[in-house]
This record gives structure tokens, C-alpha cells and sequence, in this order.
């Protein structure tokens, strides 16, 4: 074989191990540590974040199962803004119904790889849609870091003893 067809051969092989490098990366779910758009995904309670986007932007509430699409109020620039979701209600029903298998997140069309993220429980007081009572809110620790400015998706579809729930919700950070 000549020296050209040799690099010729080496040079197929490098692009071919390359773009399969590149593809089977696309099509593994994001992990802590990794990036989307810009921002990086990490693992983080709400506690640690300047601000959350449920509740504060963003309608959290949803007590039916379906398919759902809301837009949220802009969000201000800041260093870490939390995205976790989850289901409330007492600790022995969380115990009992919760399943992460039954879990999916994506941000801005990326699958979340969850169950490396974790979750974390915090008790909601007088909390209205649970008619006003004390409530354990379980919430998947995803948080991003430095979230570029502009429009962007989280999409969480799960499924309770009640049925699927398909939900996306569509923000832009500010500019500034």
C-alpha cells in the first residue's frame, strides 16, 4: 500500500472515531458538571441558589395529570438559578409513590441524566394547593450555574399513582 493511501486510511478512521465520539456524547443524558447553551448544570438544594424559577417565576402547581406548556415571567441574571421539580405531600406518601425511574428532565431539548443529581425534601408551611396544610415538597437538586441570557426550556415528565404528567416550561433571562 502506498504511503498516501495509508494516511488516506488513517485519516477516514480518525474522522469516523471522531464523529462517533461526538454523536454517542450527544446522545448521552447531561450529568453534573456538564453544559447546555453555555450555562452548566450542577447539583445543588435550592438553598444554595440566589433564586429558584417554580414558584417564583415559574407556575408550579399542577394537580392533574397531562400535557402542559407555560410560559414563566423573565428571570434577572444571576450566578445560580434552581430548576428542580418535584411532588409534595406528606412524607409517608412520598415514600410510598415516589419512584425516580418515573422521572425525566430535559433543558433546552437535553435529557437530564436525574439520578445523578439527587434530590433533596423541604416542608412547604400552609401550602394552598394541599388545602393549607404543612407539606413535604421532594425535589430533584438541579441547579444552573450562570444561566445565559435569552429563552429556554425545562421540560419534566413523570408519572404519579394518578397518571403522566408531560410538562414544559419556557423563560428568557435578562440580558443584564
Amino acid at each position: 500500500m502506498s504511503r498516501l493511501a495509508v494516511i488516506t486510511v488513517g485519516l477516514v478512521a480518525l474522522v469516523v472515531v471522531a464523529t462517533a465520539t461526538a454523536t454517542q456524547r450527544h446522545a448521552a443524558n447531561l450529568e453534573p458538571s456538564e453544559r447546555v447553551r453555555g450555562m452548566l448544570v450542577v447539583q445543588g438544594p435550592a438553598t444554595r441558589a440566589q433564586t429558584a424559577l417554580f414558584g417564583i417565576y415559574c407556575e408550579p402547581d399542577i394537580l392533574k395529570n397531562g400535557r402542559y406548556r407555560r410560559t414563566c415571567r423573565d428571570v434577572p441574571r444571576v450566578r445560580r438559578l434552581f430548576v428542580g421539580y418535584g411532588s409534595f405531600g406528606s412524607k409517608a406518601a412520598l415514600s410510598r409513590s415516589w419512584n425516580p425511574r418515573e422521572w425525566s428532565m430535559w433543558i433546552d431539548g437535553e435529557r437530564v441524566s436525574l439520578d445523578e443529581f439527587g434530590t433533596t425534601d423541604r416542608t412547604l408551611y400552609n401550602y394552598p394547593p394541599a388545602g393549607g396544610k404543612d407539606v413535604t415538597l421532594r425535589e430533584w437538586s438541579v441547579t444552573l450555574a450562570h444561566p445565559t441570557p435569552g429563552r429556554h426550556t425545562i421540560r419534566y415528565r413523570f408519572q404519579l399513582p394518578q397518571g403522566i404528567t408531560d410538562a414544559t416550561w419556557e423563560f428568557k433571562v435578562a440580558q443584564t
